[in-house]
């Protein structure tokens, strides 16, 4: 759920106890919300890493909110904020020659028809859910635990100011170099930061 220090566009109490049109109303516009959220995060996140900028703590801060915490409003934003660009990638892939090949043999059946399918239905997915997700959301990977804790969105207001001073300091833009250079990039990693 979203943290109280956020400020709301509208719902700062909840959508709880609203009427259930209402909710399906304001789970709408939160999941539109959280679209452009996602796709703006992505670009302002790039931006602080090659420039040194601090486009996302003030996106974080000002982008509007809505605070949808009931059921109905909640299903309807994750459907909204993840099924509408879903739905877009999986057109533009059926149209891509190789995932058409995918869908063909998803058709035949069988153990190889199973993997098509994983692939022609989970491609789109793992195209379109790192690009929507906001730093509010858990990601696919994340909710898997398929990152390390350092490297999780979850944590990003204590992994980005360490990126920046420790770029800095190691005077390398690429994490590998981090890894490599044994200069003490990766010590604010630690549990007891977060």
């Amino acid at each position: 759920m979203v943290a109280n220090k956020d400020k709301y566009f509208y719902g700062s109490s909840g959508t709880q106890g609203l009427k259930f049109y209402e909710q399906i109303g304001l789970g709408a516009a939160s999941g539109a919300l959280k679209i452009g959220e996602g796709i703006a995060e992505l670009g302002a996140g790039f931006s602080d890493y090659a420039f040194d900028t601090d486009f996302l703590e003030y996106l974080e801060k000002n982008y509007p909110k809505i605070n949808v915490d009931d059921g109905l409003g909640k299903a309807v934003e994750l459907i909204v904020q993840y099924g509408v660009p879903y739905t877009a990638a999986l057109k533009i892939a059926s149209k891509v020659s190789k995932v058409k090949d995918l869908g063909r043999v998803a058709k035949a059946g069988g153990v190889s028809g199973v993997a098509a399918k994983v692939g022609y239905y989970g491609l789109p997915a793992a195209i379109s859910e790192p690009i929507v997700a906001t730093s509010r959301d858990a990601t696919l990977g994340q909710a898997l635990g398929l990152y390390p804790d350092e490297f999780s969105w979850r944590y990003h207001n204590s992994f980005r100011p360490s990126v920046k001073r420790n770029r800095k300091s190691c005077g390398s833009n690429s994490v590998s170099n981090y890894q490599s250079s044994g200069c003490g990039c990766f010590e604010s990693f630690s549990k007891s930061t977060y």
